[in-house]
């Protein structure tokens, strides 16, 4: 209204591109009605809580004078877009592979169609499902993750809008681990093995890429002091599921020995053994 002063102003929308006009409101319900423009700097702002759909090019944003229907403005056409919030995993979690786990996130609108995947080194990415539609704000998926998965201390999950992905996405936002799984079946539960004799350690594993791995015993109850079976170089045997022991180690005699598996990359990533004796 040139020569004069807007005081307040009405704020209103459309999604349709013209009628019907909707009155903006905020977070906490306040609508966009006699709102006060800064007479210093003439300007005015509203926080306008956006609503939870969507709409392609065709939203626009009039601001009415309330002293003077006759005075406005509009704005060209824009979009109203999606939003996803990855909340688990989102960095730090230690998930083994073979188990099931829920991938978590909020998003807008409730009935998001979406695409997981995820990466064990920040660059490859592989599907876990499409057009995924959960049809709520807080949105939930079970992951069965596969047991010949590779473990990686360095995974992320990617959730994207199935028709906007490269606008609507979010990844987590820092990496997670899948670790490997072990069973050592020898010696287990009771079974006796005899000093200074060979003995034969077996287990069973779900561990894609752990190469090697260390054995470690205790005689105490509860554990403690950990040894190493093998007792030269990085303490390290290959992970082919038995290792031959030389000469068992004969020092103190016990009912209460363990034996434990561990990968040297992830010390999370480990198995012990029921007690045995010798």
């Amino acid at each position: 209204r040139t020569g004069s002063v807007v005081n307040n102003v009405n704020i209103q929308y459309t999604t349709e591109g013209g009628e019907p006009w909707n009155t903006m409101a905020n977070a906490s319900g306040a609508n966009a009605t006699n709102v006060p423009t800064n007479q210093t700097t003439n300007i005015g702002t509203f926080l306008w809580r956006v609503p939870s759909l969507l709409c392609v090019n065709n939203t626009i944003v009039k601001v009415i004078d309330a002293g003077d229907s006759n005075v406005s403005g509009v704005t060209p056409k824009f979009n109203i877009v999606g939003s996803i919030d990855i909340t688990a995993p989102n960095g730090g979690e230690e998930w083994a592979v073979g188990s099931n786990q829920s991938i978590e996130w909020s998003q807008y609108p409730y009935n998001l169609p979406v695409n997981i995947s995820y990466s064990i080194d920040n660059g490859t990415w592989t599907n876990i499902t499409s057009s995924y539609n959960f049809n709520s704000s807080v949105a939930s998926k079970t992951w069965n993750i596969p047991a010949d998965i590779m473990t990686s201390n360095n995974v992320r999950i990617s959730i994207k809008h199935a028709t906007n992905p490269t606008i609507v996405n979010d990844t987590s936002a820092n990496p997670f681990a899948l670790l490997a799984t072990f069973d050592i079946t020898n010696p287990e539960n009771g079974a006796p093995v005899i000093a200074e004799e060979p003995y034969t350690i077996t287990w069973t594993n779900n561990s894609v890429g752990v190469n090697n791995v260390t054995l470690q015993y205790s005689v105490e109850n509860p554990t403690a002091n950990w040894s190493y079976v093998k007792t030269d170089g990085d303490n390290t045997v290959p992970n082919w599921g038995y290792y031959e022991w030389g000469s068992v180690n004969g020092t103190k005699l016990s009912d209460n020995y363990k034996m434990r598996v561990t990968d040297p990359k992830q010390p999370n990533a480990t198995d012990m053994s029921i007690n045995w004796s010798y």
